[in-house]
């Protein structure tokens, strides 16, 4: 069992807000987490799908989604919670490779400066595992880069807090284990959408 990280929290707020599903009461911890592999044989882990579990009683949940790129339709990241309670009981993230990691350029390149001050530096695009959500003109993200899933170790460090960024780092013997943050950005939107077509 673990808590979750910074951003997971930071997302699952946002995808509340983003369907008027008002705000958690109760926020558990990850009790079952599943990651998928990458399709294709990619090299690296680029918003695999994945699901967090934080009950087996799902009698009364209530779901509701958001895309996780602005503008696109068919890669959404699912929430659900008691109704009751409020209390969060599941997280997944369906079809998150429908998008190429191109999409999600000038995204990438706003987390890349923010993370120029790391004590070790390493390219954003390149980590073992990556999950960028844009959501309410905000890009969550939690990279690794050289795990292939999310791993809590090491002792956590604030690098960026403020009204318009958070970003945490994780460090193991000098070595950076993730970063994990939240980034407010601006999202022009469209009346087109982007679909994914189904394979």
């Amino acid at each position: 069992m673990r808590r979750l990280f910074d951003s997971e929290l930071r997302y699952i707020e946002n995808v509340l807000r983003y369907r008027n599903g008002g705000t958690l009461a109760v926020v558990g911890e990850v009790e079952t987490e599943y990651y998928s592999s990458p399709r294709n044989n990619a090299p690296t882990h680029f918003n695999t799908d994945y699901f967090l579990q934080f009950s087996n009683d799902l009698e009364n949940g209530k779901s509701f989604c958001a895309p996780i790129l602005p503008n696109t339709a068919g890669a959404e990241v699912f929430v659900m919670i008691d109704t009751r309670t409020r209390t969060l009981l599941r997280t997944d993230l369906v079809a998150g490779e429908a998008f190429p990691i191109e999409l999600y350029d000038s995204f990438l390149d706003n987390i890349d400066l923010k993370l120029m001050a790391l004590p070790r530096r390493f390219a954003i695009r390149e980590c073992a595992y990556n999950r960028v959500f844009v959501i309410n003109n905000e890009i969550c993200f939690l990279s690794f880069p050289t795990e292939s899933s999310p791993v809590v170790r090491g002792d956590k460090s604030l690098l960026n807090t403020g009204p318009d960024s958070m970003i945490a780092y994780y460090t193991d013997n000098a070595e950076v284990v993730c970063v994990d943050g939240w980034i407010r950005t601006s999202v022009a939107q469209s009346d087109w959408k982007l679909e994914a077509i189904p394979k």
